[in-house]
Formats: structure tokens, C-alpha cells, sequence
């Protein structure tokens, strides 16, 4: 009899906690308002090679020319039926000096999430701890530029990098991928001279687009007129950038802005606290974003656990810290590859 009162006590106390659990938990069901951003280009370029995204056989998958601040964001499956590797490359039509700022990959991988979110891992790393390499570049001759010897893909296993340079010359890139026979330089240099064009596909993002782009709130969120919102990769409210591809002169769009930095500041005022959270509105999303205020970037790393994060859900949400009304928030991101778009953050004040 003891057992049972003492039962219906604790029962007395928890079912109140579950019910205002409920409540407190359900943060996407509160009416948000939404913040105003102006966009701004940075400066820089990017090629992208992810068009053909599953190339059937080897030869160049994007060639695009870049001067100043640039990078090279690849993403492709090795479906040729062996095992392959991807070389970028660079030429130049004068004497030149080129840096490689930094040279980073995510995980080959089978399971695409996991490629993409480790490559978002890696870019969110200090990139004091990068190491800058200075090439010299004779004129009209093929140099390359990275080898991918330590990266070989297996058969259906997708490989994604981004190499980040700076040239003072207008320079040309290329993203071939190339059958393992010989690690020599000049046979590598021999087979993307000799190598076909492959064909872009459905998926369309190959050429040169913009590298960064910089999202600042328009007047300052007030954390007195309650939760606000800041959407991502709609295509409305956060454009599509356009880009050329200079191996068949098409126009195209890099829907999602794949591979693109974001640098994101939300001007806050009033007093108080507030809960920052990641909300995926168009499926799967993985990836890694730095935030601060004042003081060092935290890293927060968005991963499913039992299921891939926002899988066949628009409820999931991440929690993102707890900020200060009053002082600018900054948002730093690269837009992760394997990744379902759009995606919102979402700024609720903690009495609300």
C-alpha cells in the first residue's frame, strides 16, 4: 500500500513536467516574424564541379578561369565502374605565382551525409591551422594542383573538396577525374591533355559563381516583439546565384549555393536572453556552423543520431546556445554538400 502511494505521488509530479515539457519543446509552433537582411556579394569566384555529379567515365568535369581571390568546390561519385581520382589542375598564359590558401576534403564516402558533413566539419576548423602553399606557374603550361593520391574512390563512393586560392593573374582551373595507372606527375599532366569534356547533366551547377556572400539584418531584431526567424536557401527570400560555364557556355544556377560561404550578422537590441536554434524545412541537413557574439566562435555540429537530421521532418530542431540581446550575432557557414534545402534559424526570447 506504501508502494502505491508513493507510486501515484511520483506519477502527481511528472505528468505536469511532461505536459509543460510539450509545450517548451515545440519551438517551430510559435508565430515568428521575419528578419529583414540586406545581401551583399564578396569578393571572389568559385568553380564548381558537380555536373556530371555521377561522371560514367573519365575526362574533365569543369574548367573555369578565376583572378584574385578564388576557390575550386568539387562534389562528384565515381560511377566509371574502377577506381578513379580527382586532380585539379591550373594553367596560365604568362609567368605567374599562384596560393593555395588551404586544400581540405570531407570523408569518401558511401553515405553522401557523412561526406558532406565531414567537409562542413573541416572548413569550420581555425584557418590558422592551415598550411599556405606558394606555386610558381610557367606560361602555357599544365601545372597540377592537387592529386588526390590520398583520396583514390572506390566505385559509387563520392569525393568533395574545396581548395581555396589567390592569384594576381587571371588563371585557369580544371577538375578532371582521372584511372589510377601511374602517380606520376607527367602522366597525370598527359592524361588530362589528352582527356575528353565530359557532358554536364541534370543536376547543372558546373562553371564559375560567386564565392561568398555576406547577410546583414537590416535594422535590429528587438527581442521585446518576440521570436524572429532567418530563412536560408529558399530561393525567394535567399537568392540563387547565377554562374558561366566556359566548357560549353551555358548559363546556369547554383541552386542551394552549394559550396558558398555565408557570413550572417543579426543587429539585436533590447534586454534579455534568447535560444538560437536550427530548423531544416526541406529534409536531410548536416553540417557545421560557427557563431559569436563578442568573444571566440563556438562550433555547433548538426548530426542525426538514430536518423539523419530532418529526415522526412520539418520539426527537428537543433539547439544553438543561448545569446544576449544587444550585442550582434555571427553566423559563419559554408552551405554543406548532400544537404536538402531550405533551412531557418530561429531566435526565441527565453520567456516566450
Amino acid at each position: 500500500m506504501q508502494y502505491i502511494k508513493k507510486l501515484l505521488s511520483l506519477l502527481l509530479w511528472i505528468i505536469p513536467m511532461a505536459s509543460h515539457a510539450t509545450n517548451i519543446s515545440s519551438v517551430v509552433d510559435l508565430e515568428y516574424q521575419s528578419i529583414p537582411m540586406r545581401t551583399t556579394l564578396s569578393e571572389g569566384d568559385m568553380l564548381i564541379s558537380d555536373s556530371p555529379e555521377y561522371p560514367s567515365s573519365y575526362g574533365i568535369l569543369a574548367r573555369g578561369t578565376m583572378q584574385g581571390k578564388g576557390r575550386i568546390y568539387y562534389y562528384n561519385v565515381n560511377d566509371t565502374g574502377g577506381i578513379a581520382q580527382i586532380v585539379t589542375y591550373v594553367n596560365s598564359n604568362k609567368d605567374t605565382t599562384l596560393k593555395v590558401k588551404r586544400n581540405i576534403t570531407g570523408d569518401t564516402s558511401l553515405d553522401y551525409i557523412h561526406t558532406g558533413r565531414t567537409l562542413s566539419k573541416v572548413e569550420a576548423r581555425d584557418k590558422k591551422e592551415e598550411v599556405e602553399q606558394t606555386i610558381s606557374l610557367k606560361a602555357d603550361t599544365l601545372t597540377i594542383l592537387t592529386t588526390g593520391e590520398s583520396q583514390f574512390i572506390p566505385e559509387a563512393h563520392l569525393a568533395s573538396g574545396i581548395i581555396d586560392v589567390e592569384t594576381l593573374n587571371p588563371v585557369t582551373f580544371g577538375v578532371a577525374i582521372l584511372p589510377v595507372k601511374d602517380k606520376s606527375i607527367k602522366e597525370q599532366i598527359n592524361q588530362i591533355e589528352n582527356a575528353k569534356i565530359l557532358e554536364a547533366d541534370a543536376h547543372d551547377r558546373r562553371g564559375i559563381f560567386p564565392l561568398s556572400v555576406i547577410k546583414e539584418s537590416i535594422s535590429c531584431w528587438d527581442i521585446s516583439s518576440g521570436p524572429g526567424k532567418l530563412i536560408v536557401g529558399d530561393g525567394v527570400e535567399d537568392l540563387f546565384y547565377q554562374g558561366y560555364d566556359e566548357l560549353d557556355g551555358q548559363q546556369r544556377v547554383n541552386v542551394g549555393n552549394f559550396g558558398m560561404t555565408y557570413d550572417v550578422i543579426i543587429h539585436t537590441c533590447g534586454k534579455g536572453q534568447y535560444r538560437l536554434y536550427f530548423n531544416p524545412l526541406g529534409g536531410i541537413y548536416e553540417g557545421v556552423f560557427t557563431i559569436k557574439e563578442k568573444s571566440l566562435p563556438l562550433v555547433y555540429e548538426v548530426k542525426g543520431r538514430r536518423r539523419y537530421f530532418g529526415e522526412k521532418t520539418i520539426r527537428d530542431t537543433w539547439p544553438m546556445g543561448v545569446w544576449h540581446a544587444g550585442q550582434d550575432l555571427h553566423l559563419h557557414f559554408v552551405i554543406a554538400g548532400a544537404t536538402y534545402l531550405p533551412f531557418q534559424f530561429l531566435l526565441v526570447p527565453i520567456d516566450a
